[in-house]
């Protein structure tokens, strides 16, 4: 790591010696539509309320530089019939990181341009000198905050990205707020400012701030188009308490109920508090034994019950189990066309939508597989819902038919259970694709020891292995794995582990993140190296980036 950066500050260096940059002043005047303009004494104000970052610059909408030609045609994205000298000519876009942030910041700032790069294929080059448009991403003073302009300006152009303070992190705690402004410069507008945007949340002006309400203002319809669902998820959605009145009045954003939003469009299944799925013989349990688990403070993916704890498998099925199914055997298990229908459920609170999107999110985008919301018309699909019992996370193995539970039990007070981050979500939904968990192989043994002495007795069946007959691997063993057993599940003590790796500094069961392994295990289940050259050798890179 200290190699990377030690090259990064390098390149920096190197880059920036050739070239005059244009100076710029700590106090600039971006143009704001006059409908959005404020004294200096409403700008205060942002400040003495601690508002978020993105709040404070006092722009349109808080942190957008926009002139009266082009509020006059804003949407989701820039009306680019009636000004195309807003877009970036052969979507490429030069850009000048300032020398004043230091490395850590810099680093920040550069990932998330290379996410952009990455995942579009819009190209962020470094300014060559010479290109007359370009940004300058630079720590302006005032206006305060994050700020950018939107759509090609002409010129040097500032991205404004307030480094931390002894506040807080501002702009740069992490990639997203860079991502946020960049995605402004690019063309893009804020989310819940769509034309549609009273199908899917709530403004309470009472609790906004009055002379900041002008940014609640929706697009005119005339002026929209939408290729794209609206999205709860999205990088440029207001904060659920931007322009608040008073600290921790609920403002703007409450995620109306999504489902019945849409009417009879949409008719979702009733899900009962307690379901009964699946379990092969050999796994069956009494309720004494899986209350259990619950009174013992197992995690939340063993205290469902199923088999391996979180596993809804017919007998059949278990009969072929694998890393992935037995395609071969049961061809029926797969999504078609790598298609999964999802719906999340309207119990959710926002905070736990998002968490689950944002594994949506991810999946999307590392593998050829696609989550796409349910059209209310197809026959199989994902029911993401917080079923009360068997309570904890847990998953059907493949496309099982009709409506299918996912169930991810929201935080509680005794903790975050399933929806603490992404990683759960992932693993469960991973299991929906038809992937078992790691340490069930059956070369396992090289790899770790179980001490079947520390494991509860009834559940000891949950250690075993694979049949090697009905196994075949095309990676090598994943300690990272998001599909591995942490290294106390099932234990009949707590601080036994029942699962030990023979590799020295290795932590089993992290569920923060996929990994490169499981990345490429999906994908190869799936086709998606195999479709050709080209698609081989971009999934191989998005693991290899993305990955754990």
């Amino acid at each position: 790591m200290k190699t990377a950066l030690l090259l990064l500050v390098t390149l920096r260096a190197a880059l920036m010696a050739p070239r005059k940059l244009p100076h710029v002043p700590d106090v600039v005047f971006p143009p704001v539509p006059d409908d959005a303009r404020l004294s200096s004494e409403h700008l205060r104000l942002l400040l003495e309320t601690n508002q978020d970052p993105e709040v404070q610059p006092g722009l349109f909408q808080g942190d957008m530089a926009l002139t009266n030609e082009m509020y006059d045609f804003w949407r989701v994205g820039l009306r680019w019939d009636v000004m195309p000298e807003r877009m970036w000519q052969n979507s490429t876009v030069h850009y000048v990181i300032s020398p004043l942030y230091d490395t850590s910041e810099y680093v920040t700032i550069y990932n998330a341009i290379l996410t952009l790069n990455f995942l579009t294929c819009i190209k962020f080059v470094p300014w060559d000198g010479k290109a007359d448009d370009f940004l300058l991403i630079w720590p302006v003073k005032y206006p305060h905050g994050c700020w950018s302009y939107v759509g090609r300006f002409g010129g040097p152009q500032i991205v404004s990205l307030q480094p931390p303070d002894e506040q807080g992190p501002n702009c740069l705690g992490d990639e997203g707020r860079s991502i946020h402004e960049l995605l402004h410069a690019l063309g893009i507008f804020h989310e819940q400012s769509r034309a549609d945007r009273d199908n899917f949340v709530d403004i309470h002006p009472e609790n906004i701030i009055p002379e900041f309400q002008v940014n609640f203002n929706k697009e005119s319809l005339e002026n929209t188009t939408y290729s794209f669902e609206y999205d709860y998820g999205s990088i440029m959605h207001y904060g659920q308490y931007y322009f608040r009145e008073a600290n921790g009045k609920m403002l703007a954003v409450i995620i109306s109920v999504m489902l019945a939003s849409v009417g009879s469009a949409r008719y979702v299944p009733y899900v009962p508090e307690v379901l009964h799925p699946p379990v092969p013989q050999e796994a069956r349990l009494n309720a004494d034994d899986v209350r259990r688990l619950d009174e013992m403070g197992q995690d939340p993916e063993v205290t469902p019950g199923l088999f391996q704890g979180d596993l809804a498998l017919t007998d059949e099925m278990y009969d072929y189990w694998r890393i992935g199914i037995r395609w071969d055997v049961m061809p029926q298990r797969m999504w078609p066309n790598g298609t999964v229908p999802y719906v999340i459920s309207p119990l959710y609170d926002t905070p736990d939508y998002v968490t689950i999107y944002k594994a949506i999110i991810t999946l999307n985008s590392m593998t050829c597989i696609r989550f796409v919301p349910w059209n209310g018309k197809d026959k199989d699909y994902l029911l993401i819902w917080p079923v009360k019992q068997p309570k904890g996370c847990w998953s059907y193995v493949g496309r099982f038919g009709g409506p299918q539970i996912v169930s991810l039990q929201p935080p509680d007070k005794n903790g975050p259970n399933c929806l603490g981050g992404e990683g759960r979500s992932i693993h469960e939904l991973l299991h929906a694709l038809g992937i078992f968990h790691e340490q069930s192989r059956a070369d396992r043994d090289m790899y770790v020891d179980v001490k079947f002495e520390n494991i509860i007795p009834e559940y000891r069946n949950n250690f075993n292995k694979q049949s090697l007959e009905n196994t075949t691997y095309n990676f090598e063993y994943d300690y990272d794995s998001i599909m591995h057993y942490g290294q106390y599940f099932f234990s009949k003590t707590r601080g036994q582990p029942t699962i030990i790796p023979k590799k020295e500094n290795v932590k089993l069961g992290q569920r923060k993140a996929i990994s490169k392994t499981d990345c490429l295990k999906i994908n190869d289940l799936y086709g998606c190296l195999s479709k050709s050259v080209y698609h081989n050798r971009k999934y191989y890179t998005l693991c290899d980036i993305l990955g754990y």
